[in-house]
């Protein structure tokens, strides 16, 4: 009986430092990764933040004549559209 209880106390402690070394070796590749990204790769992602922070992309309205019985508002750029009240009757 004094053989198996030993072998019965001593397999949690393996099964115990198995899981130990595998949660440190986890841990350790985390961290190698961190180090990476924050060390060695820094330029790399700085570079590409630095492009992806501004981005002037131009959208093109369709636009075409808006008219309510006569041409109110042509196709041409303008800062105003000034009309008289007597020209839309």
């Amino acid at each position: 009986m004094a053989i198996s209880l030993m072998n019965d106390k001593r397999l949690p402690t393996e099964r115990l430092t198995v899981v130990s070394y595998v949660i440190v070796g986890v841990i350790s590749l985390l961290l190698f990764g961190f180090w990476k990204l924050q060390i060695i790769d820094s330029d790399r992602y700085a570079q590409m933040a630095e492009r992806n922070r501004v981005r002037s992309i131009p959208i093109i309205a369709p636009r075409g004549s808006m008219s309510c019985c006569c041409v109110m508002l042509p196709n041409r750029l303008r800062s105003s559209c000034r009309r008289s009240p007597t020209a839309w009757a």
